[in-house]
């Protein structure tokens, strides 16, 4: 697993991102949305064990299907 935090939409879908991807999607200047163009604005859960859901580090070979 790996270090990540979980943001939310302020309609409560959640998105799980690791410092890097958060760190390069600040830069970048796109943060992401959700399928309703809702915003993940704010912390749902501070950092934590778990699946970056941006560029998927943390995930076990087994949850990749290989």
């Amino acid at each position: 697993m790996a270090q990540v935090i979980t943001w939310q939409t302020p309609s409560g879908r959640t998105l799980n991102a690791c410092k890097p991807c958060e760190t390069k999607l600040t830069v970048a200047d796109e943060w992401p949305r959700d399928a309703r163009g809702e915003e993940y604005c704010q912390v749902h859960e501070g950092r934590h064990s778990g699946v970056c859901d941006v560029c998927g580090v943390g995930r076990t070979y087994d949850e990749e299907g290989e």
